[in-house]
């Protein structure tokens, strides 16, 4: 909002809803199974979720890191979703890549979701990551992808993933707002 200086911005992360009738806000961002009824709502970026792990994780010859077989070898960080039913954990993963032989229940829990990357980040295990929250760190080199495997959450609506949500979508506010995160979400995809 840099561009926008005039504009108050103010930026909460909550797991509940936002209601547009009590709270005074003009734009929320969501992720999850759109279909907001009476909302304006445009997809910002599909989602998609991946295995993450230290760059030196990666490199442990004693524990081979390859393949999505190899993560028996590794202890699997989980995160807690809590109020996230399409979040992808390592039960899902581990059954959509075909996986059954690894014990996906085992490892420590997280919530909220960043202390599982932090802990991955530091080489303390492989986490699920989603591309919505990750970029960043893959950019920066604080997490690698192991490998390409990546599986996206099972969505009924066409704006799933992460999208932006709005009662009054022609206020200026939403206007800008709009034009400025499709705009950077699709120049990082």
């Amino acid at each position: 909002m840099e561009r926008q200086p005039h504009l108050e911005v103010r930026v909460e992360i909550s797991v509940s809803l936002t209601d547009f009738a009590r709270e005074n806000v003009d734009v929320a961002t969501r992720s999850g199974r759109g279909g907001y009824p009476g909302m304006q709502t445009d997809l910002l970026m599909e989602e998609n979720f991946f295995p993450v792990c230290s760059a030196a994780l990666l490199g442990d010859p004693a524990r081979p890191l390859h393949e999505p077989s190899d993560l028996r070898h590794h202890t699997l960080l989980h995160e807690i979703p809590e109020g996230t039913p399409d979040f992808v954990t390592w039960p899902r993963w581990l059954a959509a890549v075909g996986e059954h032989e690894i014990d996906a229940t085992r490892g420590p829990r997280f919530s909220p979701t960043f202390l599982a990357l932090q802990a991955a980040a530091s080489g303390q295990g492989v986490a699920v990551a989603t591309n919505v929250l990750i970029g960043d760190f893959l950019d920066a080199g604080r997490l690698v992808r192991p490998f390409a495997h990546q599986v996206s959450p099972r969505r009924p609506h066409k704006n799933q993933g992460s999208c932006w949500v709005s009662k009054n979508p022609s206020n200026g506010i939403c206007v800008v707002f709009s034009k400025s995160s499709i705009a950077s979400t699709r120049r990082e995809r």
